[in-house]
Parts: structure tokens; C-alpha cells; sequence
């Protein structure tokens, strides 16, 4: 009898204690379940990064491509045959060789700019091998994640790209864009692309080129029609050569006709619509040794000697074009590569006259190859005032003539863009103390802005002389002269916003000195590769490639840009370049940065659809098992309670 008692007791204290530990795991479930709910909430409900985000943190961002990548190069040659270009698959996958330029980029990164504090790196999808992709400060970017329109991919043309890094989630309010072929040579520093002084730092290098052959850009808009810039690419001379040529030729005639009559000429010049130079005739003649006649054959003798002039240029211009191109016939490889570099050069033409339509006729110059600060503010108002060009730009699938240049775009956005201000704006600007009034110290600070240093009397007597002359013209609301206002020898009335305003003198003075300012601080750093950037165009010549790179590592600089410019039909040269480029490299930054995986590691996957396939396979599994698991306790704890729900039953009844 004792002994079930004992037994039935056991039994009721291993119920009570196998019931506890169900529940306990039933809690922890819940617990476990409520947490993946809420983190899935947190994820599509939580504020954009955009708004929580530092606005004194620096982000860097690369754009990236694994050229030797089989999806990358099917993709390409679909895309090429549909434009009627066919290209060898070993010369493409010479051309696109990865020469480790991202890798030794993220080295300097790391070794000269440790204050940066996110690394985007953004592909068509691919995954170097070597990246450490658990580190927390770097992440990859598809183009589908940044892009408005996925029509417009695959895309092989960076000024597509770049349109549309801003859009990068969470990155911060101004980041650095680097390409991949630019490493840091010496530290640097937020204050070399923005400080508080000088705003922006605008690279610049060389002035942008010819817009036609014999026609430089500082030729157009300059008062004077010249010839060899009346067409579409100078902009018709910016408007210069309004006249037709036979309309020009009788002013010409008429003109001629004028000085025979008066029997001499003193230093005239004359223009001729064909004319690029001018000439003069400088020599008085009369009537009696030169007549009609002789003006006109010497006149037509300086046609035909410049006509010589510039047939010469014209020819020697045009053997150098045919030579060009019969050098882009040879082979259609070779063909294709090199519209695709002259597209940047023609970009740059296209954006500049798209600048000319909205600021005006200005000569500019070529951006730096540096890193590029950028404000998503700023970008976002360039892509509007510029919407239609950054629309076709995304369409082009490869470089194009008509690609608005990304950072020619930005850095003269920056440079053009003024705030336009009110004569009422202007007159709270002057109005330090808030009174509603200029007193006579704030009207010597408007001086000193108005007129060139030292102030006489005269100056400030004219301008007092003006106002006197406005507050008598009119009657103005009365208002007493606030304390302390006026000197003793002052003279003037008091100064009011209402009074400043109907004086339409003061208001033109006013409004043209100060009503265009500029929108952005910044500051212009010409021949900048002189001083802060190597720029080396690498080519297949062992001798000359073996020198830049000597020139590099005697004199570093902050940003050193090493471009591909080799001959991909040389492959045994450019093995050897390859090897040397790597040493170079080593010779720097021999260390593992952490953005990379130990030596003995690599990436199973290279592309982010295979990685993002298994990681939804993961949780897969990871949910059937969790649900399994859910299940499996479920029917413990339903037989459990079944059997106390029937014991208690069984008691009663």
C-alpha cells in the first residue's frame, strides 16, 4: 500500500515538473516567435536612414565590375549584337580583366582615411571573391536597388550608374564616390572636399577642348563671328553669326563704298563672315594713287591668304581624322572600344552646351580624376533643374555623346547656381538689430559692400544725397527715430524697409549688387593633378609603364588614378604590365585590410542572386523546422492537458 503511494506521488511530482518545463519552453517559443515578428515590422516600418543618419558622417562609395564574370559577358555580347557590334569573347575578357585596383583601393581606404564610416560598393549584382562580406561596415548595392527604372538595366555605361548613386539606402547625407581605379597615395581629410570656409573644393585639371576642329569654346559668344564655330557642336558661335553671309557682305561693300567717298582710311577693320582673322588697313590713301578698285583687290588678296591658312589647317586635320579612323576600321573590337572612349569626350562637349542653355557661354575645364564629395541635396537639384538629361543618360545602356558627364555636371552645378534676393531680403540682411530700420552704422556696412575700399566723403554724401531725395519725393508712414540710431552730424531721416522700397534707384543699386549670390560656398583648385593627383595613362609599353610607376612611388600624392589605356591585342606585354602592377601595389599596402577575407578564404558565391537564393533556402529550412519544432510541442502539451483534464474528470464523476 505504501508503496503506491510513494509511486502515485512520484508520478503527481514528475507531472507538476514536466508541466512547469512545458510551459517554460511554450514562453521561450513565444518569446522567440514575437521577436522575429517585431524585427520583421522594425524592417518595413522603420524611418528611412536618410533621416537618421549623421549628417557629419562620410560614406564611400565604388562602382565595381568583375569584366571576367561568364553572366556579365553573355549579357554584354546580347546587348552589343543588338546594335549590330560583334566582339571576340577573348578579347572581352582581356579587356574587362580585374587587375585588383578595388582590392589595394580599400587598403589605402583603410590605412589613409580611417575616419570614413561606411563602405557601399555598388555592382551589377557581383561579388569579388575576396570580399569579407560579415564586416559591418561594407555593404554591396545591386543596380536594382538604386535605380527608378528597371527597364533601363543591365546597363554597362557608369554615367548611368552614377545618376543614381544618391539613391543608395541609408547612406549618408554627403558621401565620397570613388572608381575603382583610384587609391590614396598620403591621408586625407574631410577639409580636402569640404570645409566650413570654403565650401565645396572643386577639382579641375585642363580646359575642355575644341568643339569643332579650328574652334576653341573661348572663340564663342566673344562678340566676333567666327567661321569655324558656326555650327551645331559650338552652338553657332552662341549666337555671334546672327547675319547671313550675304548680308554681311553688303555691310562690308557698303562700307568700302563709304571711305572711297571720303577718300581715306584710318585703321578700319574689316570683318567678313568667312574670316576667322582680322587685319587692317592702316596706310592713308586718297583719291588720286588708290581707288575703289585697289581696296577691293586687297581686300580680296586677305581673303585668299587666310583662305591658304586655313585650307592648310583643315587638311592637316582632316589627314589626322582619316588616320584615326582608318586605325578604328581595322579591326571592329578595337572599333567599338574607342567610340566607347570618345563617347567621354563628347559627353563632356554635350553637357558643357547644355550648361551654355542654362548659365550661359563660359569657358570651363575637365573635372580632376578624384574622389567626388557628393550632397544628395545638391544632386537632387541638379536632376531636377536637368530631369529630361538624366532620364536619357539612365536609358543608355553603354556610354553615349549624349550622357550628361556625372561630375563636369556636379562641379559646375556647385560653381552656376545663385540665390536671387529681394531688396526687402536685403534690407532685413543690413538690419542687424531688428529694428524695421537702417541705422547710419548699418548704411557704412552696406557701403563697404557697395563701393570700392576707401569710402571718400563724396561717395557717402551721393548716397545720402539719394535717400534725402526718396524720403522727400514721397510720403512714408511716420515712425520715430529709434535711440541711438544716428550719428550727430547725421542729416538723414529714418531709414525704413518702406522707404527702401519705393526708391527704385536704391532698389536697382541694391538688387544688382546683391540679388545674385552664390547658392554654394566653394572654392576652385585649378591644375590640380599637378599638385595633388598622379594620373597615369597605362599603356603596353613595359619601358613607359615601368617609369610611371617610378614617378608614383618617388613623389606620392593624395589620389593617384592608374587608367587602362593598354592594347589588348599585346598579351604577352600586358601579363608582364599586370605582374608589375601588382608588385606596385604590394610595395604600398602589403597588409590584408578587414574588407577582405584571410587568404586561405573565399566567397562561395559571386553573385548576389546565388546568395540571396541561399540565404532564402536557409530560412526555409530554418521555418520548417521551426514549425516542426512549434508542432511537435504542441502535441506534447495537447496530450498532457488531455490526460489532466481526464484524471480531474474521473475525480469527480
Amino acid at each position: 500500500m505504501k508503496l503506491k503511494v510513494m509511486a502515485k506521488l512520484l508520478r503527481l511530482r514528475g507531472g507538476r515538473l514536466y508541466s512547469k518545463l512545458l510551459y517554460i519552453s511554450i514562453i521561450c517559443l513565444a518569446a522567440l516567435i514575437m521577436f522575429y515578428i517585431f524585427e520583421a515590422i522594425f524592417r518595413v516600418l522603420a524611418p528611412s536612414p536618410k533621416f537618421c543618419s549623421d549628417n557629419d558622417t562620410i560614406d564611400v562609395v565604388y562602382t565595381w565590375v568583375n569584366g571576367s564574370d561568364p553572366i556579365f559577358l553573355k549579357e554584354l555580347k546580347f546587348f552589343l549584337k543588338t546594335r549590330n557590334i560583334s566582339v571576340d569573347d577573348k578579347y572581352l575578357s582581356q579587356r574587362f580583366i580585374d587587375k585588383n585596383e578595388l582590392q589595394f583601393s580599400l587598403r589605402s581606404l583603410e590605412k589613409f582615411a580611417p575616419w570614413i564610416n561606411h563602405v557601399y560598393i555598388v555592382t551589377n549584382g557581383q561579388i569579388p571573391y575576396w570580399l569579407n562580406l560579415d564586416y559591418p561596415k561594407l555593404t554591396i548595392i545591386t543596380h536594382k536597388e538604386i535605380f527608378l527604372n528597371r527597364d533601363d538595366l543591365p546597363t554597362f555605361s557608369s554615367p548611368a550608374i552614377e545618376s543614381h548613386l544618391h539613391r543608395i539606402p541609408g547612406i549618408s547625407k554627403r558621401f565620397l564616390y570613388f572608381n575603382d581605379d583610384v587609391f590614396l597615395g598620403q591621408p586625407i581629410f574631410k577639409e580636402d572636399f569640404i570645409s566650413q570656409n570654403e565650401g565645396y573644393k572643386l577639382y579641375f585639371s585642363y580646359s575642355l577642348g575644341m568643339c569643332s576642329p579650328q574652334c576653341f569654346w573661348a572663340y564663342v559668344a566673344d562678340d566676333q563671328c567666327d567661321e569655324a564655330c558656326n555650327n551645331f557642336y559650338c552652338q553657332y558661335d552662341g549666337g555671334d553669326c546672327e547675319n547671313s553671309y550675304t548680308s554681311s557682305k553688303q555691310i562690308l561693300v557698303d562700307k568700302i563704298n563709304s571711305v572711297v567717298e571720303k577718300t581715306k582710311i584710318e585703321n578700319d577693320i574689316i570683318n567678313d563672315h568667312k574670316m576667322v582673322s582680322k587685319f587692317k588697313l592702316s596706310k592713308k590713301f586718297n583719291e588720286t594713287n588708290k581707288n575703289y578698285s585697289t581696296v577691293v583687290e586687297e581686300y580680296n588678296n586677305n581673303i585668299i591668304e587666310n583662305d591658304k591658312i586655313k585650307n592648310k589647317r583643315y587638311r592637316r586635320k582632316q589627314r589626322k581624322l582619316r588616320t584615326m579612323k582608318s586605325l578604328r576600321n581595322n579591326s571592329k573590337n578595337v572599333s567599338f572600344f574607342n567610340r566607347t572612349s570618345f563617347a567621354y569626350g563628347d559627353s563632356l562637349q554635350h553637357s558643357n552646351r547644355l550648361f551654355n542653355l542654362k548659365y550661359g557661354f563660359l569657358p570651363r575645364f575637365v573635372p580632376s580624376h578624384t574622389p567626388v564629395m557628393v550632397d544628395r541635396n545638391v544632386i537632387e537639384d541638379l536632376q531636377k533643374k536637368f530631369f529630361k538629361e538624366v532620364m536619357v543618360t539612365s536609358k543608355n545602356r553603354f556610354r553615349n555623346h549624349d550622357d550628361l558627364q556625372f561630375t563636369f555636371a556636379y562641379y559646375y552645378f556647385i560653381y552656376h547656381e545663385r540665390n536671387q534676393f529681394s531688396a526687402e531680403q536685403v534690407f532685413q540682411m543690413f538690419d542687424t538689430d531688428m529694428s524695421g530700420t537702417w541705422s547710419d552704422r548699418e548704411i557704412r556696412t552696406l557701403l563697404t559692400r557697395v563701393y570700392q575700399l576707401p569710402l571718400s566723403y563724396a561717395i557717402v554724401e551721393h548716397f545720402e544725397s539719394m535717400l534725402l531725395n526718396c524720403s522727400e519725393t514721397k510720403k512714408f508712414t511716420q515712425v520715430q527715430t529709434p535711440k541711438y540710431e544716428r550719428y550727430l552730424d547725421s542729416r538723414l531721416p529714418v531709414i525704413t524697409q518702406e522707404l527702401i522700397l519705393n526708391c527704385p534707384e536704391l532698389v536697382k543699386m541694391i538688387e544688382s549688387t546683391f540679388g545674385n549670390k552664390r547658392k554654394y560656398k566653394y572654392k576652385i583648385v585649378r591644375n590640380s593633378e599637378g599638385q595633388y593627383i598622379h594620373f597615369k595613362q597605362l599603356n603596353s609599353n613595359l619601358t613607359d609603364v615601368v617609369g610611371q610607376l617610378d614617378e608614383i612611388r618617388g613623389d606620392p600624392r593624395k589620389f593617384v588614378c592608374l587608367n587602362d589605356n593598354l592594347d589588348y591585342t599585346k598579351t604577352n606585354e600586358n601579363e608582364v604590365i599586370n605582374s608589375l602592377l601588382y608588385d606596385f601595389y604590394l610595395s604600398f599596402f602589403p597588409f590584408r585590410s578587414k574588407y577582405e577575407l584571410p587568404k586561405e578564404y573565399r566567397n562561395k558565391f559571386l553573385h548576389m542572386n546565388d546568395l540571396d537564393e541561399w540565404k532564402n533556402h536557409h530560412l526555409r529550412i530554418k521555418c520548417i523546422v521551426f514549425l516542426a519544432l512549434l508542432f511537435v510541442i504542441y502535441m506534447i502539451g495537447f496530450r498532457t492537458c488531455i490526460k489532466n483534464i481526464c484524471g480531474v474528470f474521473n475525480r469527480f464523476f
